[in-house]
């Protein structure tokens, strides 16, 4: 039986430059035309990002930041957007050094965002 381990530890994995290049809701797929969304984790436990998007022939910025850390079992992201005093967590579902993929819960909404390395 073959093993496959990673040889990068989560924390390496997870930092450095993240563009949203895929997403689900309920396991459709969302059309993410005219939405970019780029998001840079540090080693140190911050994190900042941009999301540019259009809406009826506008465009649109939102500049986010934060603190992340994992869940004490390593198997979801929490994220603290700065200035708020409340959390997002994400279940990671895949954690690659070119590939992330975060699923989130809100009420019924079940979505997986997908990230590929920059």
């Amino acid at each position: 039986f073959p093993v496959t381990i990673a040889l990068s530890s989560k924390t390496a994995r997870i930092t450095g430059s993240w563009k949203l290049t895929a997403q689900t809701t309920n396991g459709v797929a969302d059309d993410l035309t005219g939405n970019t969304t780029t998001m840079t984790i540090q080693k140190d436990g911050t994190y900042s990002g941009l999301t540019v998007y259009s809406y009826m022939g506008f465009n649109y910025t939102n500049e986010f930041a934060g603190t992340w850390a994992f869940s004490d079992d390593k198997t979801q992201v929490i994220l603290t957007v700065d200035g708020s005093t409340g959390t997002e967590s994400a279940t990671i579902v895949r954690l690659a050094s070119k590939e992330m993929k975060l699923k989130s819960v809100n009420g019924s909404e079940t979505v997986v965002q997908t990230f590929t390395a920059q």
